[in-house]
């Protein structure tokens, strides 16, 4: 019974973290085009 319990909590474990990585992915990658897209606009004001 612990055992199938300690595997839950593992597998939960697991599958929340794979979550929260592909939050953070897709928030750093939104971030990362934010800057990019702000960067050309900079350099379009300068031209």
């Amino acid at each position: 019974m612990n055992k199938a319990i300690i595997a839950f909590l593992i597998r939960s474990e697991y599958t929340f973290f794979v979550f929260l990585t592909m939050i953070l992915l897709s928030f750093s990658i939104a971030l990362f085009g934010l800057l990019i897209s702000g960067a050309i606009k900079k350099k379009k004001i300068e031209l």
